[in-house]
């Protein structure tokens, strides 16, 4: 062996071995100090006052999917777990929802509270494929929903809660509609009326408001109001039998308030707050222009009264009021 790597090797391990010395010993004086500030342990017992601990017995209420795996309740392959709207919708003492118990795919279900009486309300594409039903609602005492059939078309349903009482209100594919989706029921407080109200896509116009009294025949196109078949009403808010959602109707009024009866003469453009000055840059002026788009959005009903976030030229993005006793909307100041 190399007499001068030996003597290095020693004298490398002894400086390690010194350092590690070091640290131990600075270690032990750290710990020393530590010891020296320490209280006795029995002074530093201190008596607590006594205190009550809720407990709370959370057990499973029902095992859908007896096949070990989840039942997804709520959830399709259509919508994500964030896309869930109105899925859990009671209607008499019963509460609907959709849930897959891994035989027959995803699937209207019901339960009255109690886990015997749990189930699944009717198969509507037999065995493993699933229809999805969506946009659950109550009107008149009855569930409405739409669901997948064979073609992967939705159509309109409604549930009594029994399986001879769930039926076919629209075979909407068979009538050239597709894409039914938003369902929204309108109920007047005063006369008890209630309509259904959804978006569809029709040849001919597009995605329109259509609504429904709950029958085939009562199914029908409320108004063509776009001519751009790639745009559709969006925001369907009940005000006490009255609907108003956002629509873009022509060039000349971009996207903007409206309300519908559910009669075609009935639905009309509340108002126009989309208006810009023309050349003079001016409001108010013979050469305003209506083009622009006041963009309604988060359209809410509160007291009788709808709520919702627009645009105008003069104030920019604000939030507005529309009483359906007042002429027009009006901004909240």
């Amino acid at each position: 062996m190399d007499g001068s790597r030996s003597r290095q090797t020693e004298t490398g391990g002894a400086t390690q071995r010194t350092r590690l010395r070091k640290r131990r010993s600075h270690a032990h004086s750290r710990s020393a100090r530590g010891r020296s500030r320490r209280r006795p342990l029995g002074a530093a017992i201190e008596t607590l006052e006594k205190r009550n601990l809720l407990t709370y017995a959370i057990d499973l209420f029902a095992d859908i999917n007896q096949l070990g795996v989840s039942s997804d309740i709520n959830l399709t392959s259509e919508f994500s777990e964030l896309d869930q709207v109105n899925q859990f919708v009671q209607v008499g003492n019963e509460s609907f929802f959709v849930a897959n118990d891994g035989l027959h795919g995803s699937e209207l279900w019901k339960t009255d509270g109690s886990s015997s009486n749990t189930m699944m309300v009717k198969d509507l594409l037999p065995g493993p494929d699933s229809s999805e039903p969506y946009d659950l609602v109550e009107m008149n005492g009855e569930l409405f929903f739409t669901a997948f059939d064979d073609d992967g078309e939705t159509d309109l349903w409604k549930s009594d809660g029994t399986e001879s009482g769930t039926v076919k209100v629209f075979d909407a594919d068979a009538a050239g509609v597709y894409g039914l989706m938003d369902l929204t029921v309108s109920k007047n407080s005063t006369t008890s009326t209630q309509k259904l109200f959804f978006i569809a896509e029709e040849e001919a116009s597009g995605y329109e408001l259509w609504v429904s009294d709950g029958t085939s025949v009562g199914t029908t196109l409320v108004k063509d109001i776009n001519p751009d078949p790639d745009d559709f009403p969006q925001e369907l808010t009940d005000v006490d039998g009255e609907l108003f959602f956002t629509s873009y109707s022509s060039y000349d009024n971009g996207r903007e308030l409206w309300k519908s009866d559910g009669t075609e003469l009935g639905t009309v453009l509340v108002a126009d707050l989309g208006i810009g000055p023309g050349e003079d840059g001016e409001l108010g002026t013979d050469d305003d222009y209506d083009s622009f788009s006041s963009y309604p959005t988060y359209l809410t009903e509160l007291d009788g009264v709808l709520y919702f976030v627009a645009e105008d030229f003069a104030d920019g993005v604000e939030l507005f009021q529309y009483d359906t006793r007042a002429a027009e909307p009006k901004a909240e100041m």
